[in-house]
């Protein structure tokens, strides 16, 4: 049965990143088609994890409460405002792990 990835959405409904969780905490993936003839025409692939050990402070950054579901908070933050904020986040002051960058 396949894996049904869930979908952490900017404030105007843009798929910002897929994620599921995993053994090893929350992984993260995009994937972009490049615009052929542009400054942007390479596709590309884009993962990672956020480890367990960083989700009490991601929770922390946006007021979610430390008990509440990791899945939960995601899906609060998913479609909202904070969800940019969040993916800046994980390119600064959340850790991740296994990060793997692929440009063709």
């Amino acid at each position: 049965m396949p894996v049904k990835q869930n979908e952490l959405l900017s404030e105007d409904g843009e798929v910002l990143y897929y994620w599921d969780v995993t053994e090893k905490g929350i992984h993260f993936e995009f994937e972009s088609s490049g615009v052929p003839g542009s400054a942007f025409s390479m596709d590309m692939e884009v993962q990672f994890v956020m480890p367990e050990s960083e989700y009490p402070t991601m929770k922390a950054m946006f007021g979610i409460e430390a008990d509440v579901d990791i899945e939960d908070a995601l899906n609060e933050i998913s479609g909202t405002e904070f969800a940019e904020e969040f993916c800046d986040a994980l390119n600064s002051t959340i850790k991740v792990v296994d990060k793997f960058v692929w440009m063709n």
